[in-house]
């Protein structure tokens, strides 16, 4: 880097993370080596931004939203960041269509666990990251104008104010170049930086080819009808959708002849299943306007407190299972009258998740077997396996072929691990072709199979899970929680959320965050928004394999990511292949909105 002081205000990409005391690159402290070349001055120079210009460049397609951050100086008092409308063929309206989100720093004190754990271990050091990011509409002193340090915040001597500017690209503007400014002032602070987007010839879908599922138990239910919109439509705005669990109707009658008491499930949930969540009458403006939910779980439990249709005791009675299959078919038929006919159903029992044992080996397939007696429409039993590849390393004679010949005739949606250890993906991928047409996602690990997704994990670990999906041939890529606190007694400043008490997690299945004073929830993150780069590098990869054939997607794709998921060439624990310097994923995806153009001329 430069040894002369960096601009009070610069700019850099969306996969980077700057550490508030030095205003350097998280990336640089990456365990096992710094990916960053020395040739890269990215407080001057970088490939959203020049200094001596004083210039912002952005590439978008349609219908996307494309962002960048900004880092300011300090000392600063009564900071305020404002962006002007991008004019060009048409407006891009500031109010309408730009977000600006002030950073929010979490301390790691210990790292996540490298050992027996579903974290990355190639993380980026202890100290401050930046993560939550607070709309600077926020009342009671939390967004702006604030202060560098800021005095909600409270890190130690903080030097540098991180802010995220998201632009949504509206689907029915021009092709062209759409220019603007961002100003940043203050006290004694006056910068003026120049926006310059080019917007191409080409309209990502409003479709979500790619389900990036969050799951949630219960929490987002619990917290109303308001809040869970608000949850649906930031998941939806970030081309991905909420799997909540265990959302029941009442029932009446017994056996076969029992069905759902559907008014409050309708009232509820309704307008998930129309789209009209996602319409301006809801407020909602961005990806996917009108599109339903593609994914919602039937609610069918064993687990005591969310037990359905029926107590679990009763598992296995002729009752149960005349109940269960019936509901099931009300469930698919009561969807079919109402029109709900863009949503699949998951049949999925969370008791039995990650079977380890004979025994859940074979209520898998009980209940598998009952889902099969209901023959509902749209209905998918679901699975989610830890140990597919591996079962034999339990104490009962399985291997994954006698899985396969198992569960294989009643499981239609595989959702496996990505650890290459643990789940062969050869196996499954043959099964989403006919006369199968199975469904088949990955749910996280760690590298070298795909990127980390914890606080201290690379950046960028969250946008590889998409484009690994489509490397493989996947469907989709779920997280296991959106919303867990676990032992974290306050998650916006303790982030060990630890799901086993014996290792270190910091934020593991926590993207969102809740309210806090003055500030409304959910509250977005930097992780969620790779998440969502990931899902729209997913789109490019897509549009140019219908254009040009998937080599032509492949030869951008494969030096960037040359390996993973199943085949990662390397041994466990290892780093992942994929690059880890975030400037190469800009360039790929660049590559990506170049070789589409050409392919459309």
């Amino acid at each position: 880097m430069n040894d002369v002081p960096p601009p009070s205000v610069w700019a850099i990409g969306e996969s980077f993370r700057i550490d508030p005391l030095t205003g350097m690159a998280r990336e640089e402290q990456r365990l096992g080596g710094n990916p960053l070349p020395d040739s890269l001055d990215y407080q001057r120079h970088s490939m959203v931004w020049d200094a001596t210009a004083g210039l912002i460049s952005l590439q978008s397609a349609r219908n996307e939203v494309v962002a960048y951050q900004l880092q300011i100086a300090g000392p600063a008092r009564d900071v305020s960041v404002d962006c002007s409308d991008l004019a060009g063929p048409a407006t891009i309206q500031a109010g309408r269509d730009i977000d600006v989100l002030k950073q929010w720093y979490t301390n790691v004190t210990e790292n996540s666990s490298s050992e027996d754990s579903t974290t990355a271990a190639w993380h980026h050091g202890t100290g401050w990251y930046p993560d939550a990011l607070i709309p600077v509409d926020s009342t009671d002193g939390r967004g702006q104008p604030f202060h560098v340090p800021d005095q909600d915040n409270a890190v130690p001597g903080q030097c540098w104010q991180g802010v995220w500017i998201d632009i949504y690209v509206p689907r029915d503007v021009p092709a062209g170049s759409y220019t603007g400014t961002v100003a940043v002032t203050g006290e004694d602070l006056q910068v003026s930086l120049k926006v310059e987007l080019l917007v191409h010839d080409v309209t990502l879908s409003d479709d979500f080819h790619c389900e990036v599922g969050l799951n949630n138990y219960v929490t987002i239910g619990k917290k109303g009808s308001e809040l869970r919109l608000r949850y649906y439509q930031m998941a939806h705005r970030h081309r991905m959708a909420i799997h909540e669990h265990y959302i029941q109707p009442g029932t009446t009658g017994t056996g076969p002849d029992m069905r759902g008491v559907w008014d409050s499930y309708d009232e509820e949930m309704g307008k998930y299943l129309t789209g009209e969540a996602f319409t301006e009458r809801y407020g909602y403006r961005g990806p996917g306007e009108g599109k339903p939910v593609r994914w919602i779980y039937l609610p069918v439990e064993i687990l005591p407190g969310f037990a359905w249709p029926m107590p679990p005791e009763h598992v296995k009675e002729s009752e149960y299972d005349e109940a269960v299959v019936a509901m099931t078919r009300d469930f698919s038929e009561h969807f079919a009258t109402r029109g709900w006919t863009s949503t699949d159903m998951m049949f999925f029992v969370n008791g039995l998740d990650e079977p380890t044992s004979l025994e859940q080996v074979e209520d898998i397939r009980y209940f598998g077997d009952l889902c099969q007696r209901a023959a509902a429409d749209r209905v998918h039993y679901r699975a989610d396996l830890n140990h597919l590849h591996d079962i034999n390393r339990f104490d009962f004679d399985y291997t994954e072929q006698k899985m396969l010949d198992k569960l294989g005739p009643v499981i239609d949606l595989w959702v496996c691990v990505a650890d290459f250890e643990r789940t062969d993906f050869s196996v499954l991928l043959p099964r989403r072709q006919p006369p199968d047409n199975d469904v088949v996602w990955f749910y996280q690990n760690r590298e070298p199979s795909v990127g980390g997704y914890t606080l201290d994990d690379e950046t960028l670990g969250l946008r590889t899970w998409p484009v690994i999906s489509w490397k493989y041939g996947l469907d989709g890529c779920v997280l296991w929680e959106l919303t867990f606190t676990g032992a974290s007694k306050d998650i916006w400043r303790d982030p060990r959320n630890s799901v086993n008490r014996d290792r270190v997690h910091n934020l593991a299945g926590q993207l969102a965050y809740p309210a806090r004073n003055g500030i409304e929830e959910p509250v977005t993150s930097i992780r969620m928004k790779n998440f969502r780069r990931g899902a729209q590098d997913y789109e490019y990869l897509r549009i140019l394999e219908s254009l040009a054939g998937r080599e032509a997607a492949e030869a951008i794709l494969d030096p960037i990511v040359p390996s993973g998921l199943h085949r990662p060439e390397r041994p466990y624990g290892a780093a992942g292949t994929w690059s880890h310097n975030p400037e190469d994923w800009h360039c790929m995806r660049r590559d990506l909105l170049a070789a589409i153009a050409v392919a459309n001329a």
